[in-house]
């Protein structure tokens, strides 16, 4: 459908001189316009009035009369995504005709491109599902977890039905392989990129072969770039000792061997990628295979899988660590 665009607006707002662009991934701004119409809808575009490093990735936006006894409601749909502004398609519910001057208040929560499900949740995404980031030059595909303990969470690896063969090289680690809305691994490069600055809660969900689900959560959490094979760090594990073994440690695949066992290959006997260390209490990228007995498969040592089955499915995901100051400004 063509849209008409019926006027330019007039921003009743001032304009900030910023000296310095700001660095933050999400951003939410209130603008105050007068606009009239021709028609019930109309194209509008509104300017961010904001120093950005980068054209914004998700914008969203409401719209209501700025005299809240007027009766008048409005309905906002972002037509095009540009970095100095958006343009979005403005619709008069409750008439529909054209209307007279109306001073109204338009809402703009905007992301910048980042991979962090936290900013999507934090403008108001509520919808878990896969959506498409730009990280590291590279657009990508992640799943975003919108419902568990709050929401926001970047879902990185997930197990269910044994799909997906998880005894991958170490290309297919360090890229990536899957589907998000099945069984995946998002990349080891992406999940350095995305985690170096190292305020992350790590969050592990497992279903244990009983049936019951249950969740260990980390703080800290990074992975490592290239150079460091990707090593793991993760704090808050004393509580939670399965993970103990693997602080610290280099990832290891059947073609890349950076273990700890001198005589053998952690890997290639455990059939699995993981930062496995001599060789290890966790195993949740091993051989799918619900409530075998077996370290190969779906391991959690903590847990009692050796004794009383493996896992049944696993979601690994992070988010920004809140208690470090992660804010929308």
């Amino acid at each position: 459908m063509q849209l008409r665009i019926d006027c330019w607006l007039i921003l009743a707002v001032s304009i900030v001189i910023v000296k310095q662009c700001d660095a933050v991934s999400s951003f939410h701004r209130n603008y105050t316009i007068s606009l009239s119409s021709l028609s019930p809808e109309t194209a509008i575009y509104v300017r961010y009035k904001l120093c950005l490093t980068s054209q914004p990735h998700y914008v969203t936006a409401n719209v209501s009369a700025k005299n809240p006894s007027l009766p008048n409601t409005f309905t906002a749909t972002e037509v095009e995504i540009l970095k100095p502004g958006v343009i979005l398609k403005i619709k008069r519910n409750d008439i529909e005709a054209g209307w007279i001057e109306i001073e109204m208040i338009v809402n703009l929560y905007i992301v910048l491109d980042t991979g962090n499900c936290d900013a999507l949740y934090a403008i108001g995404q509520r919808n878990s599902g896969s959506y498409q980031f730009n990280v590291g030059g590279v657009d990508i595909n992640i799943y975003c977890d919108m419902t568990t303990s709050n929401g926001g969470w970047t879902v990185f690896q997930r197990r269910f039905d044994g799909s997906v063969d998880f005894y991958q090289p170490w290309k297919y680690y360090e890229d990536g392989f899957g589907n998000v809305n099945t069984e995946f691994w998002m990349g080891l490069k992406y999940l350095h990129l995305l985690t170096e600055s190292g305020n992350y809660l790590l969050r592990l969900d497992m279903t244990l072969c009983n049936g019951t689900s249950v969740f260990r959560e980390y703080s800290n959490f990074r992975v490592g770039n290239a150079s460091t094979n990707y090593t793991l760090t993760v704090d808050n594990y004393k509580h939670y000792t399965a993970l103990r073994a693997h602080q610290g440690m280099q990832f290891s695949t059947f073609d890349r061997d950076n273990d700890k066992v001198n005589t053998s290959d952690c890997a290639k006997r455990f059939k699995g990628g993981w930062w496995y260390n001599n060789c290890m209490d966790a195993n949740l990228n091993g051989v799918y295979g619900p409530c075998e007995t077996d370290e190969k498969y779906l391991h959690f040592k903590s847990l009692g899988t050796l004794t009383d089955g493996t896992l049944t499915k696993t979601e690994m995901k992070f988010k920004p660590n809140h208690q470090f100051g992660f804010k929308l400004s």
